[in-house]
Order: structure tokens, then sequence, then C-alpha cells
């Protein structure tokens, strides 16, 4: 059957590829640091350091659950994750476990956060004796609005043991007047998550091709629930892999990218050449980011407050969605394709397309990513709070906090072997559709012959045995 070979059914080379991912993939932060931080507490300019990268190479383990059971062709299986760090890979002389990083103290800006909303929500008339009590805690605890940690702590976590001891106090005072009170306070804190499993539900492409790798669930949910609109919850689209064979220019593509609970769109942007092959490079839709204010089609990711207040074009609040409900604010690195105030709100950003802009480069013929860039910045909705000493004064701005570029390419060996065995049979089809080869021999051999090949000739236990043609699918 024509196309069988590129589906996600067991026993061939693309679901061995897809199930045992081989090709590296890595994840590089771009850490800020703020240099002036004491002049910003007293409402000053943010100064921004960029500190990075620090690279990590992500380890995947998919296990397969079940198989048919949502519907026909769906695929359920759990993905694990954790981080190597690469040191190779990194900056000269940097060492995230001694690198001290200086931000706002998003842990104990979160907390203020929370019970701020908790207090507002359930007796606002208490607010003003609320934050008095509070801020007497936070003083004799030397709470600040900005601390420096590790950029291993800031990553993967850590416990701050002064914000512990307030939110013990806190919570006991909370319950004392309220005893529903069951808001739990995040005591350990980490801007990533170093070991996570998530359950995805996709499509094997089974009963049409076209939709291989598209996601159908992500932990068991349809759409994405934190928005506010039916357009906005949708899951679209994959993991950025694998796309239908024969794409064309004018094509739109998606991908879903978990770390901001929302699919991105995906447009084309220009013909590139990498290690000698084409490729059809497909960037990020601008309108992605423009303010639900000017393009009704984002509305439903304006969620900040009763009236849905919407944001600057350039970047989304996820304090919905996120699980500790934190403060931040997502975006394109250095606020590309934002509004220029958010830029100039600080100094030492220079948003820049190559730098920052997020692609994927496709061989159009099979629809394999051959290369690709995903980056995204985090950033702190960052306040002045009057009646916390700490915050009274603080400037009230989108901090950036730290930028993420998972990246991964083809190897010169595999560009060697797709240019030999899948881009030459493709022209003599073109030239000669009478040939031996039909089309669904071609796509046939697209999924399996490199992969066959390299089997068959590298002897088993060399470190060049297993480097696979394409991108692995994993977590986003």
């Amino acid at each position: 059957m024509a196309c069988s070979g590129v589906k996600l059914k067991e026993g061939n080379e693309v679901y061995d590829k897809w199930l045992h991912p081989e090709t590296p993939v890595y994840m590089s932060y771009y850490m800020f640091n703020v240099t002036n931080a004491e002049n910003v507490s007293k409402g000053g300019k943010p100064n921004l350091q960029q500190c990075g990268p620090y690279t990590y190479r992500q380890v995947y383990n998919k296990t397969v659950i079940s198989r048919n059971k949502y519907s026909s062709g769906s695929l359920t299986y759990l993905n694990g994750k954790h981080h190597i760090f690469e040191k190779e890979l990194s900056c000269k002389n940097c060492d995230p476990n001694r690198d001290s990083i200086r931000n706002v103290n998003l842990p104990f800006l979160t907390t203020l956060e929370i019970i701020i909303k908790y207090i507002k929500v359930k007796d606002p008339t208490s607010l003003s004796f609320a934050l008095s009590v509070m801020d007497d805690i936070f003083v004799k605890l030397n709470l600040q609005d900005f601390h420096a940690r590790t950029v291993h702590e800031l990553l993967w976590g850590y416990e701050d043991t002064a914000l512990s001891k307030a939110y013990g106090i806190l919570i006991g005072l909370v319950k004392s007047r309220d005893p529903s009170f069951n808001i739990e306070l995040p005591k350990m804190f980490a801007l990533q998550e170093n070991k996570s499993s998530v359950l995805y539900t996709i499509d094997s492409g089974d009963d049409d091709v076209d939709n291989v790798g598209k996601y159908l669930l992500w932990n068991k949910k349809t759409n994405i629930s934190c928005w506010s609109d039916k357009y906005a919850r949708m899951i679209n689209g994959s993991g950025g892999v694998h796309y239908k064979p024969f794409l064309s220019k004018d094509d739109i593509i998606y991908a879903l990218v978990t770390t901001v609970y929302r699919s991105f769109r995906l447009i084309y942007d220009s013909i590139v050449h990498y290690r000698g092959i084409r490729l059809y490079r497909f960037a990020l839709d601008p309108e992605l980011f423009i303010s639900g204010d000017i393009n009704g089609n984002n509305k439903g990711f304006c969620v900040t407050g009763k009236e849905k207040k919407c944001l600057p074009s350039g970047i989304m609040d996820l304090s919905h969605c996120d699980p500790t409900h934190a403060p931040v604010v997502g975006s394109p690195p250095h606020f590309y394709l934002g509004n220029k105030s958010l830029a100039n709100a600080v100094n030492g950003l220079n948003p820049n397309k190559v730098l920052h802009g997020t692609f994927l480069d496709i061989e159009p013929n099979t629809g394999i990513t051959m290369q690709g860039n995903r980056k995204m910045q985090i950033n702190a909705n960052l306040r002045n709070i009057k009646g916390i000493t700490a915050f009274q004064d603080t400037t009230t701005v989108y901090l950036p906090i730290f930028w993420g570029n998972k990246h991964g390419r083809i190897s010169e060996e595999d560009a060697d072997d797709f240019k030999r065995d899948v881009r030459l049979p493709l022209r003599l089809s073109r030239a000669a559709p009478f040939v031996l080869f039909g089309l669904g021999a071609i796509l046939i051999l697209i999924a399996g012959v490199i992969s066959y090949r390299r089997h068959h000739r590298r002897p088993v236990g060399t470190s060049e045995e297993k480097v696979p043609l394409v991108l692995s699918s994993h977590n986003n």
C-alpha cells in the first residue's frame, strides 16, 4: 500500500525510530542577570546581562500504553524525559552549579500574588490589614524582591528556607480565620522540570498518512482548558518532527508547544540549504503574538483580570495555565515580534529574527524536519505592591528571566545517506515515472532505507551505530 512505510505501525522503521529516538536533541538556556537590582527595587530601569548558553541533552523514554483505544489509528504513550548537562556545548568556563544569577525572587512574588488574589475574592475589605500582617513576617525573615541563585537551582528547583518559614506562619494565620483555606503554596520552585512523564495520544497515520504524528490528547485532555475560548484551547499539530509528504509553500503547519500551553502556527518563510539538502523553512506566524485587542483571533489568550484585558503584542499571560500560578508571561526571546515598548523597558535586549526566531527546516518531498530551533522566553510580570516593603517601590515591568532554545539537526552522515538513497530515487521517479520504483515504493524507501543501510553496514557497538535520520518526537 502506498505510504504505508511512513505510518507509526509496529514493525516498520519509522515506528522504531519514533519509539527509540537516537538523534540528539538539546535545550540551551540563556539566563538574564539583573546587574542593578538595588536600583530596580527603587523604581529604576533594569539592566540585563545575558549569560549562557547552558546546554543540556534531552533524553527521552517512550512507553506505549495502548493502540486504537481513543479512536481508530490512535496511539497512546507515556513520554519520560530527563536532562544531562553538556559542558562542551555550553559557554566557556560555565558551570550551572557555580554560576550565580540575580533576578526577581519569583517564589516570593508568586506567594504574594496567590494570597492577594485569595483575599480579594474572600474579603477585599481586609486586604490592607492582611498585607500589613504579612509584611511584618516578610521583613523579619529578610525576604527581598531580588535574590541570587545558581543556574542549577533556578532551572531544576530549590527550597528557600526563609520563604518556607513564612509559608507556615501565613497558612496558620489564614486558616485561623478561614478553616476552609486549601490553597497550596509552592515549597519547591523550578523554572523547568528535570524529570517528567507526560501522557500523549497521537494519530499513527494508519487511516490517513497526512495526519501521522498529530496530537489527539495531551494528558488525557482534548483541549488546553486554561484559555478563554474554543479557538485558543485547540490542540493542533504535532511535535514538529513529521509532516505530510509533498509539502508546499502554501501549506500552514502546526506544532504543539506544551511549555507555553499553546499550539503554534508556522508559515513558509524561505528556501534554505543544509548539508546540501534543499529545505523549506517554516517560521512562526507573526500574527500569533498580536494583541487580542488588535487581532480578534487572539482574544481567547487574553485572560488577565475579569475584563479579559489583553497584554501588549508579543507576550502571553501564562499565570492561569502554570500549575504554580506564577505571575509569568511567555514571549519569543528578547521580545522579538513584540511591541517595541517591551524591549525598551529594559536595557540589554536586541531582538533579532535569526537569533531569536523559531523555525523548522523541512525537506518538502518527505515532510521530515532536518533542522529545527524552538525558542521561547519566560518573563516575570513584576509590579510594585503597596504595603509590602520588599516590593513597594519595585519597577513595574515585564522582566525577562531566561529563554530556551530546543534544537536538533540531521548529522552529516545521515544527510549523505539521504541525498544518495532518497533524493536521487525521487529525481529518477520524476524523470521516468515508468521505472521500477513506483510512488509507494519510493515513500517506503524514504521511511526506512537509510536506517536499513546503517544497521547493515556498521559494526555493532561503534559510537556511530545509532544516529537517526531526523529529529525525535518528544515532550515539547
